[in-house]
């Protein structure tokens, strides 16, 4: 499906829009989530198992010199269970306009022009099953007139201030082990908790992996899982706030014991890594985000937006709110850096 905007084509990227994508990049500031999107654009692909969904709207070439991308958008695809039945869900990961475009009176409705074609395109109820992103209310009210782009909630954070580790404590209490990665088992663990919830993004070795690179500064600990099946896990790693961030949590409720092991040995990886908070991000329908409050963390804003758009006709992003187990592990990684672990939001949405 394509569809022109004055003298632009909005269309699906293809392989030959490679050196139109990387001059569209090369204009980007440094630090623009579609730069590092698109530089990764064929890696992205190839090494995610539900690929990626790109559009462009694209200037006509004619006799003018080599064709201008005006704007950029991409999600990437997402496994998920959607009440014990496989489907696909959708990141939106970036939405950017060239530098040319931006200021100027056609990009507000440019920018939501491609989403609009983005998502006719792929949220549907045979495709992307629920098309999300993290944003900003601007970005919101920006989206939600004819897009059906709601909030699903504006996630809050739960925060535990630390004491000093008392003389001669450990790395890890007994019971628990950090793993360089996760195997098959992660699966089945994965699949224990699924049953509590209603929708949720895949959980297996691959996504994990791909999630939390070995290269990254993430730590992994397990319960269980030394010969026999995973009771609960945590992969965490330093934020840019000098925290250490649970980005995600997958604990059955009936392990309690295992969740008390888990949160001791997030406490324990804080101390080893000199740090004096811990923070985490949990669905508020969840008995985990109830727990968490009994040991000690307190619960408080954040500025962001998780913004959906379901294509399931009688599920929308009300009943989301109240199932869908949402954690950081469900948004991309950005470019990796040692201190910094966090979202991207949609910046050129966010300027316009």
């Amino acid at each position: 499906m394509t569809r022109s905007m004055a003298t632009l084509e909005l269309r699906p990227a293809s392989p030959a829009d490679e050196a139109a994508l990387a001059r569209f990049a090369a204009a980007l500031p440094p630090g623009e989530p579609a730069r590092a999107v698109i530089g990764s654009l064929m890696r992205y692909a190839a090494s995610h198992a539900s690929g990626l969904r790109a559009w462009v709207a694209a200037g006509e070439a004619g006799g003018r010199g080599p064709e201008r991308i005006a704007a950029f958008a991409a999600a990437r695809g997402v496994p998920a269970l959607w009440d014990g039945g496989e489907r696909a869900f959708a990141e939106l990961l970036c939405v950017a306009a060239h530098p040319e475009e931006q200021g100027s009176v056609r990009c507000p409705r440019l920018l939501v022009d491609l989403v609009r074609q983005h998502l006719d395109a792929h949220c549907t109820l045979e495709g992307d099953l629920v098309t999300y992103g993290l944003a900003s209310e601007k970005v919101w009210r920006l989206l939600r007139p004819g897009l059906g782009v709601e909030v699903l909630r504006r996630p809050p954070e739960l925060v535990a201030e630390l004491p000093p580790a008392p003389a001669g404590e450990g790395d890890l209490p007994d019971g628990v082990r950090e793993v360089p990665a996760f195997d098959g088992r992660v699966r089945a663990l994965y699949e224990r908790c699924a049953r509590a919830w209603r929708a949720s993004c895949v959980r297996d070795a691959a996504t994990l992996a791909w999630r939390f690179p070995a290269e990254g500064a993430y730590r992994r600990i397990v319960v269980g899982g030394d010969g026999e099946g995973l009771a609960g896990l945590a992969v965490a790693a330093p934020d840019a706030h000098g925290r250490l961030a649970v980005l995600d949590w997958l604990l059955p409720d009936d392990e309690r014991e295992a969740g008390e092991l888990l949160h001791l040995g997030l406490v324990r990886l804080a101390h080893v890594l000199e740090l004096s908070r811990i923070r985490a991000c949990l669905p508020p329908w969840s008995p985990d985000f109830a727990r968490f409050q009994e040991r000690g963390f307190r619960v408080g804003p954040t500025g962001d937006f998780v913004l959906t758009k379901s294509a399931h006709p009688n599920h929308d992003h009300w009943w989301l709110r109240d199932h869908w187990w949402l954690q950081p592990f469900d948004v991309a990684r950005p470019p990796y850096s040692p201190r910094q672990e966090g979202p991207a939001a949609l910046s050129a949405l966010e300027e316009t």
